[in-house]
């Protein structure tokens, strides 16, 4: 879908490599987290550089992870199927990790993990379960559009604050792995929620042409080059 966007608009702004912001949080040598908060209207653009950000890392061939927005009917109006719940979207980031932890294959630790799979019931059990999935990871991406439970999902999630829960869970078990975390939102809620949650980390704010918004004006994002894209690999690469 990105693809066929790109090919009507060649605009170098859903591109992640001339973004500041996400060379910083890539390069940041401890687990954080950057929110890629746009509105409506540019939620087509939020969700594109999100992509965008899936591939620059697997270029990279660093472990990443993802549970994007697919659901299209809403771009023509057209009521959307069922969306999945948060223990929907944390049982694909798990089940995604377990594929990526080789560490965990061993006779012990997958009898325990089978039991405690089957009897995880919440969302907070379900969190539990992503923590002890990558610890043994140098290092792991994460990219999560959250829009992906709608308002029928009934989800009690925050998403930022449990995963800033889970930054300083891994800290107290001295679990080494650096975590990185995009969350991309394009509604009220999240929007509301990040101010009231300290220690949030970055937010990239997009405005409705790509740009990137500060203190109500946009800026341009610069043109993306190759250099700018070794750039941004070597940084993913060192983080």
């Amino acid at each position: 879908m990105k693809n066929r966007r790109r090919v009507r608009d060649s605009s170098d702004l859903i591109t992640p490599h001339g973004h500041d912001q996400l060379q910083l949080w890539a390069s940041r040598e401890r687990s954080s987290l950057i929110i890629i908060r746009g509105g409506f209207i540019s939620r087509v653009i939020s969700r594109d550089l999100a992509v965008s950000i899936v591939e620059a890392i697997k270029t990279a061939i660093i472990p990443v992870v993802w549970v994007l927005n697919s659901r299209t009917g809403e771009e023509n109006g057209v009521c959307p199927s069922r969306a999945p719940s948060a223990i929907d979207v944390l049982k694909q980031l798990v089940f995604q990790v377990l594929q990526l932890n080789h560490t965990l294959l061993n006779e012990r630790s997958a009898s325990l993990n089978a039991a405690r799979y089957k009897s995880a019931a919440t969302e907070g059990e379900w969190f539990d379960l992503l923590g002890a999935a990558i610890a043994g990871l140098p290092q792991i991406y994460m990219i999560i559009d959250v829009e992906v439970v709608g308002p029928e999902g009934g989800s009690t999630c925050s998403w930022p604050k449990i995963f800033m829960n889970l930054f300083e869970s891994l800290l107290a078990r001295n679990v080494k792995t650096n975590v990185k975390v995009v969350l991309v939102s394009y509604r009220t809620q999240l929007s509301l929620e990040v101010i009231s949650t300290p220690g949030i980390g970055s937010v990239l704010n997009i405005g409705k042409r790509g740009g990137v918004l500060k203190s109500g004006r946009v800026t341009k994002g610069k043109k993306s080059s190759r250099p700018g894209k070794r750039k941004t690999l070597n940084v993913l690469k060192n983080s």
